[in-house]
């Protein structure tokens, strides 16, 4: 894909206020609001159909598997970045039909890391990153391959799930209404040249108030 037709999807994919911050970058400042979500497989009050994954291969993937994710167009991470979180013990669900990459997200069973670290207790996870290649958008992939992730955390004891999305990302927000997720704090944070960080990073979400009203509106009106 183009770089020009990947500048439309972006336009067309995202909120004409989120494309414009997206825009701010290339000038060194980057401007990134945020929730903060609990998710998990007790949060799901319907659980999303499996069956876009029926016809698709889904496993957990290691290192053979960072070239191609890379590889795809829209993609920001090197490869080294990819490696250093399998390094750090995280893990990525992926979803392929006849060995193309059609899905995939991350996880991490040890350590909250956005804008900052925070160990985590054994029953929580923090989740990121979840991706699905453009030809297979809107067929509800996204949303039955994170289900399958809390499957599988759920197995290991992991049912206090965390993650977070910018909150003018539309299709992440629509993405998390369609699991359940809960807002449970917001905030902003500012990159300057890519090395001065002002505002409050995404804290310890264990220490907010999970019922907190205002926070449940505002996924009901995003």
């Amino acid at each position: 894909m183009s770089y020009l037709r990947y500048l439309r999807h972006r336009y067309d994919y995202d909120s004409i206020p989120q494309f414009v911050l997206n825009g701010m970058g290339f000038l060194g400042l980057e401007i990134h609001p945020f929730f903060v979500f609990l998710e998990g497989i007790n949060s799901v009050a319907v659980r999303p159909s499996l069956r876009p994954l029926e016809e698709l291969e889904v496993g957990f993937v290691g290192a053979e598997a960072m070239s191609t994710i890379v590889a795809l167009p829209d993609r920001k991470f090197p490869e080294s970045t990819l490696l250093g979180r399998l390094a750090q013990g995280h893990h990525c669900l992926s979803a392929q039909r006849g060995g193309e990459l059609v899905a995939f997200t991350w996880c991490s069973p040890n350590t909250w890391s956005h804008w900052g670290r925070l160990a985590l207790l054994p029953n929580e996870a923090y989740l990121y990153d979840a991706y699905t290649a453009l030809a297979f958008r809107g067929r509800g992939i996204a949303p039955a391959l994170r289900y399958r992730l809390y499957e599988e955390l759920s197995s290991k004891g992991k049912v206090r799930l965390y993650s977070v999305s910018e909150r003018l990302n539309r299709p992440a927000l629509q993405f998390k209404r369609r699991l359940g997720a809960t807002i449970i704090d917001r905030g902003v944070h500012v990159i300057l040249l890519k090395r001065l960080h002002l505002g409050r990073a995404a804290a310890s979400p264990r220490h907010r108030d999970y019922r907190h009203p205002s926070l449940d509106l505002g996924l009901r009106g995003a």
